[in-house]
Parts: C-alpha cells; structure tokens; sequence
C-alpha cells in the first residue's frame, strides 16, 4: 500500500468536539461559485472592454478562478482579478448600491449570481461526509459545520440536508 492509499483510522471518542467545513467538506460548491464569477466578471469585462476600447479577454475557470479567486474572500477575489487585468476601480463600501463601479458592488453581484446558480443547479453533497456526521452526533458526539461564507444556509437547503446534519 503506498503513502496516498494508506488509512488512517480515528478514535471518535478521541476528540471532544469535531468540526466540518460545509465547502469543500460536506458540499462541493466550488462549481457554483466557478460559474458565478465567470458570469459576474463576463459581464463587467464586456462594459470595460466597450467603455475603454480594449479586447474583451472573457474570464477563464482555469486559469484565472484558480489562479485569482479560489480561496480568497470575495471582494480580495474581485480586487485580484480586476489588478490581473490593470482595472482601475475603488473598494467602497459592500452597501455599494448596483450602480456603483467598486470592488465591492462587484463582489455583491457575484454574490447574486452564486445564490441565483445555487437555485438553479444545487450543489454536490459528499454523502461519506454526511454519514460521518450523523454517525458522531448518534454517538452523542459534539459536532458543528462551520463556514465562513454567508451563504451558509442557503447552500445547506441547496442541498436539502439543514435538517440531516
């Protein structure tokens, strides 16, 4: 058996609490949020590209959502791709309302679009995962599923499991 295919086993009775992320742990909302930052920054690189008289260089999921966005918070992901492209825009305010050209008024419309793609097409649930939970909490366990994303709740009922962890 090499390295990668060896098992670890834990105790769950080793451990006073146990912690899992919602993103990435118990959902697989990396496509979700893939497909709402390509439909936020397609749409704002074709209003720069018209407004500046550039080439519209559409937004790519590989490179530029792994390469500037992935992992980041929100408004540092907007903030990455718009230096990536020598876009010129202030931060403000996440209050910025829809007329606003800001990092934050694009990052609340990246927000939009996520929730709207969540209603859409839902999200991945990582069934191994779920068990795991719910295997812990019978076994009078202390569990929690943490995020730090707002969306916490929404991507929970996406999924149809708020009421299985």
């Amino acid at each position: 058996m090499s390295i990668s295919q060896e098992r670890h086993l834990v105790s769950p009775g080793g451990y006073e609490a146990w912690l899992f992320d919602l993103d990435g742990v118990i959902t697989d909302t990396a496509s979700v949020h893939a497909a709402a930052w390509k439909g936020t920054f397609d749409e704002y690189l074709k209003v720069v590209s018209e407004r500046e008289e550039r080439s519209y260089e559409p937004f790519k999921i590989d490179p530029d959502y792994y390469r500037y966005v992935d992992g980041k918070p929100r408004y540092a992901g907007v903030d990455s791709v718009r230096r990536s492209r020598g876009i010129i825009v202030d931060w403000e305010d996440p209050n910025d309302p829809p007329s606003r050209e800001t990092v934050c008024r694009i990052g609340n419309r990246k927000n939009a679009l996520f929730n709207e793609v969540l209603r859409l097409q839902s999200v991945e649930v990582f069934e191994s995962s779920v068990t795991l939970v719910q295997k812990l909490r019978t076994r009078g366990r202390r569990v929690a599923v943490v995020t730090s994303r707002k969306n916490g709740d929404a991507v929970l009922q996406a999924a149809g499991i708020q009421n299985n962890l």
